[in-house]
């Protein structure tokens, strides 16, 4: 009899239990499904002009890994730049993804179309952007470099 009663009084704790569990469960995903979707802080079209204006101020002077005669090793393709997507990062951040092109050791290589990856951070000043730039190709398939981040004023 204390075992039929044990095993009761068991029962029905556990059931207890379980149902509180799945109380505070459903409580939380609709806490959850109420987040706002966020959107990029400009167009695509936006990131392409003033990535291109980036590429012909910073480009050639960034990735020159070797100067001879105080000129470059490495020249960026004027309008070559294509942004692809742009997505949010994070409240002030976005990445940007896309193609490009340049040549490299003095034009006797060129790299058509690689990859790029452009991290972009809203500065304190207005209009100013933070660039972190990094491209893909080169000599060395998947070679990334980088720009480190970049202080840049778009439109000037």
């Amino acid at each position: 009899m204390k075992q039929k009663l044990l095993l009761l009084l068991f029962c029905l704790f556990s059931l207890t239990v379980l149902g509180a569990d799945k109380e505070d469960v459903t409580s939380e995903n609709t806490e959850v499904m109420s987040a706002p979707a966020r959107r990029p802080m400009y167009s695509e079209e936006f990131y392409q002009e003033m990535l291109e204006a980036f590429c012909m101020k910073h480009f050639n002077e960034k990735f020159a890994f070797f100067k001879v005669f105080n000129v470059g090793a490495v020249k960026y393709w004027e309008t070559s730049l294509r942004a692809e997507s742009a997505a949010y990062r994070d409240t002030n951040t976005d990445l940007v993804r896309g193609k490009l092109s340049f040549s490299y050791l003095w034009g006797l290589m060129k790299c058509k179309d690689g990859e790029f990856t452009a991290i972009v951070k809203k500065g304190t000043e207005p209009n100013e952007f933070i660039v972190l730039f990094l491209r893909c190709g080169g000599f060395i398939p998947k070679n990334v470099r980088s720009t480190d981040e970049v202080s840049f004023i778009y439109p000037e």
